[in-house]
């Protein structure tokens, strides 16, 4: 015999072997069954799920203000063709103000997620 002919009976003989081992597998498979849904579990994760919404919303206000309180800023600094150095160093404490104040908000929303 050649190796041709060895390596072709080798490949029938390996692929009814496999044939062979899922037919029986699958004769002998069971139906799994579902888990029963924990209504408690599925109320609290809509519990927690409301919880995430109603914070989204509340830092996506902040945002809102944050964007508007700097707007305000952008139009004062944009007020005077060259503005003293004094009106500048106040405009730039107030963007680290409302910075901070807006950082401090996303901090907090980060601890309630963890």
């Amino acid at each position: 015999m050649s190796v041709l002919t060895i390596y072709v009976i080798f490949v029938l003989a390996t692929a009814l072997a496999g044939l062979a081992a899922g037919w029986w597998l699958r004769s002998r498979s069971v139906e799994p069954q579902e888990a029963p849904i924990d209504q408690g579990e599925v109320r609290r994760a809509q519990d927690l799920l409301g919880c995430l919404r109603k914070l989204a919303s509340s830092v996506a206000v902040e945002l809102g203000e944050h964007n508007t309180r700097v707007e305000e800023i952008n139009v004062e600094l944009k007020s005077d063709a060259l503005p003293e150095p004094a009106k500048i160093l106040n405009v730039v404490t107030k963007l680290v103000d409302v910075n901070k104040i807006v950082q401090g908000r996303l901090n907090q929303a980060e601890d309630q997620l963890f």
